[in-house]
C-alpha cells in the first residue's frame, strides 16, 4: 500500500496570525472579503508565515520519496495566491486540494481526506481529526509540536 500524507494548509503549514479563536470569529468575513484578489495577496504578503516546523517534516517525507497532499479549506478560487506561496517558501506537495465552495467545509474536507486514501493526515481542527481516525485514517492533531515528534508519530504508528 502507497503511503500518503496529507496536511492543511492553515494552522498547520501555515501559522493562523490571530490565533484559532479569533481565526474562527473571522473566517467567515475572510471568505467574503477574500473573493477581491487585493485582500488574498495583501493577506498572504503580510499575514500568513511559514511554519517551519511542518515544513521541516514535508521535507522529510519528500526527503523519503512519499507523496504529499494538501488538502485545505481556503476556498477554489484562492488556488493562485496558495500555490505562489507554497512555492514562494519552497513547500513541497504533489496535489493541492481546495473546498469548491458548493458544500459545508468540514463536511468536503473529511470526505476528501478519505476518497483521496490518505494514511497519515495532520490537521489542527479536532472537528476534522475525530472523525476522520474512525474511518482509518490516522490523524495528528497539530498542537505545535516539534518536527521530531511529528516525525516520530509518523514513523512509528502503522497504517489502520
Amino acid at each position: 500500500m502507497k503511503k500518503i500524507y496529507g496536511f492543511d494548509i492553515d494552522g498547520v503549514i501555515a501559522k493562523i496570525p490571530f490565533g484559532r479563536k479569533l481565526g474562527n470569529f473571522i473566517w467567515p468575513i475572510f471568505v467574503f472579503l477574500s473573493k477581491f484578489r487585493i485582500v488574498r495577496v495583501i493577506y498572504d504578503n503580510f499575514f500568513r508565515r511559514p511554519n517551519w516546523e511542518i515544513i521541516r517534516v514535508i521535507q522529510y517525507l519528500k526527503g523519503k520519496g512519499f507523496p504529499v497532499y494538501i488538502v485545505s479549506g481556503n476556498p477554489e478560487y484562492y488556488r493562485k495566491e496558495l500555490e505562489n506561496w507554497l512555492k514562494k517558501y519552497d513547500i513541497f506537495y504533489e496535489k493541492l486540494y481546495l473546498w469548491p465552495g458548493k458544500t459545508d467545509m468540514l463536511s468536503w474536507k473529511r470526505d476528501k481526506i478519505c476518497e483521496l486514501g490518505i494514511c497519515y493526515y495532520i490537521d489542527d481542527l479536532a472537528e476534522v481529526i475525530e472523525p476522520i481516525t474512525s474511518k482509518g485514517v490516522n490523524a495528528l492533531q497539530y498542537k505545535n509540536q516539534k518536527a521530531e515528534e511529528i516525525i516520530f508519530f509518523l514513523d512509528n504508528k502503522p497504517i489502520s
